[in-house]
């Protein structure tokens, strides 16, 4: 089988609805055009990569009521930017309902993530892990430690819902139930999780079931870097924040969503790739505009 890896698509989406975001201007003649456009992007990768279905919604959210508290039409312009990307995704959502019969449902692998994230044993640090290493049916798995206490942690559970008697989204439910039942038993994990999940999105470390490798190294160098220029651009940001344009601030907003959703699942640097190219914008603005090197 082959496996088509959805970043690419997702760099680009990300791509054109910052590109076109920014160039949303009140006095701007194609103002409308750059809406639309910036809207389409942005419900293309939420198509491309679900859970930035749920940022555009918590990100609409806001922005609601920013507008209400506001008036502002900058502020209306993100709005309609957001509402455009979430009508975008309405006839996947609306196929999503007829089949499963839930509303509002972007996939049926979100419980799944959530019962790995929830995983209150020893060693396990709430990366997901195919179902089928559980069971024992796929051999070509990537961990290099004795996995024999996965069976031993998750079997029982994991054979009951991936019987046929259930549909996708049933299952879907059965492990967000499950996940829900760990984080109250067992809170103090779920934080650890939680704290290893912000790592391992920008470190590729630690995951469950492996060893640290030399390739460990890859991430951990550049990605060092990385979160060092961020956290000064967000400080930045605080400072200066009434000299930001509008929509920089909207872009920087829609990447901390992201990141805090990121986090929340499960997660690998792999899935920070679509909002790099918000972060290297966001870094590049904040420091070119408010610091000056000077050598003497």
């Amino acid at each position: 089988m082959v496996y088509i890896y959805t970043e690419p698509l997702a760099i680009l989406s990300a791509c054109g609805f910052m590109y076109y975001a920014l160039k949303v201007n009140p006095k701007s003649s194609t103002r409308t055009k750059d809406i639309v456009m910036s809207a389409f992007f942005l419900g293309l990768l939420a198509l491309t990569r679900v859970e930035f279905g749920y940022v555009i919604t918590c990100a609409l959210f806001i922005y609601a009521i920013w507008y209400v508290i506001k008036r502002s039409k900058k502020a209306f312009h993100s709005l309609m930017i957001l509402a455009g990307a979430l009508a975008f995704c309405l006839p996947y959502l609306y196929y999503t309902y007829n089949l499963t019969g839930k509303a509002f449902l972007w996939g049926t692998q979100g419980g799944a993530v959530l019962y790995w994230r929830a995983t209150p044993f020893e060693n396990e640090y709430g990366d997901w892990i195919s179902s089928g290493v559980v069971l024992g049916i796929q051999k070509d798995y990537p961990y290099d430690t004795d996995i024999s206490a996965l069976a031993e942690n998750h079997l029982p559970f994991i054979e009951k819902v991936e019987s046929s008697a259930y549909s996708a989204a049933q299952k879907d439910q059965m492990y967000r139930q499950k996940a829900f039942e760990y984080m109250k038993m067992y809170p103090v994990k779920y934080l650890k999780n939680t704290g290893i999940s912000a790592l391992r999105l920008f470190f590729e470390y630690p995951i469950s079931y492996k060893t640290q490798k030399l390739t460990t190294y890859f991430y951990l160098l550049p990605n060092i870097f990385l979160v060092m220029l961020l956290l000064i651009a967000i400080y930045l940001t605080f400072l200066k924040a009434p000299a930001i344009p509008f929509e920089v601030i909207f872009i920087a907003l829609i990447m901390l969503i992201s990141v805090g959703g990121m986090i929340l699942a499960s997660g690998r640097v792999r899935h920070l790739l679509p909002i790099v190219p918000m972060f290297s914008f966001y870094i590049a603005y904040t420091i070119v505009r408010f610091t000056k090197i000077e050598i003497k």
